[in-house]
């Protein structure tokens, strides 16, 4: 597996079994930081509890991290990152403790992607298939294996989801209703949910779920990124 630099600077990786990129070529950190934790202003919610999804190299939890403690939020902050290859784990380790990147032609700094390198280092020494990290308010825990079963042992429910799976054409199985149905269950009311994917199957498996789906960013494709929110819907809440 080669690394190649994205247009922001910052390297990425493609899959050689489906031959497919980890992130767009227009810039591996600049899309984790505005499809991700900026779509979903992460910063606003105090002790968030946040899953990335096929974390891959931990380019959008890491952001979020930055992002929250830039706009002062100090609160402990949950990260749970799910990932099913092992290859894309050890590459962590392969990068810088901070990560450069540019944008808007100036060069900005990750300076937080030490602590997912040291929770991920560790896991991997582990040979478990769970990891739980805590240190300076923030805690990493690493879920290893099929992210379909997987989900259901985690104890929290997610104010923020990363849902990054290779596309529907390669991954149809992580696309369908039956899982984004399982993404609302395990979201607290009002959690928000940011995938790069406009395709039409997404929205509207989306939609079916429950989701209230609305347009994200735009930043190296012509289709917008999409931002979904789970709303517990008025008939539901007057049953209860």
């Amino acid at each position: 597996m080669q690394p190649f630099n994205t247009d922001d600077g910052s390297i990425t990786y493609r899959n050689p079994v489906l031959d497919e990129p980890y992130h767009t070529k227009n810039g591996a950190i600049v899309e984790a930081l505005e499809k991700h934790a900026r779509a979903l202003k992460v910063w606003e919610k105090n002790n968030p509890i946040i899953f990335d999804v096929c974390s891959g190299l931990s380019y959008s939890a890491a952001c979020a991290l930055e992002e929250i403690r830039r706009n002062n939020n100090d609160s402990l902050v949950t990260i749970y990152l799910f990932e099913n290859d092992i290859t894309i784990l050890h590459k962590n380790l392969e990068l810088p403790d901070a990560l450069n990147y540019v944008q808007d032609g100036t060069t900005r700094d990750i300076t937080c992607y030490h602590h997912f390198k040291s929770a991920i280092r560790t896991f991997l020494d582990s040979k478990k298939t769970f990891y739980e990290s805590k240190k300076d308010n923030v805690q990493i825990n690493i879920v290893f294996g099929d992210f379909q079963s997987t989900i259901d042992h985690v104890k929290y429910h997610a104010d923020f989801i990363f849902y990054a799976p290779f596309s529907p054409k390669f991954t149809p199985d992580m696309w369908t209703y039956e899982i984004f149905k399982k993404l609302y269950s395990h979201m607290n009311k009002d959690g928000k949910l940011s995938t790069y994917s406009y395709a039409r199957i997404v929205r509207d498996g989306l939609t079916q779920a429950g989701f209230a789906v609305h347009n994200g960013p735009i930043l190296g494709r012509r289709s917008p990124s999409v931002i979904a929110i789970k709303k517990v819907c008025e008939l539901n809440q007057k049953r209860q």
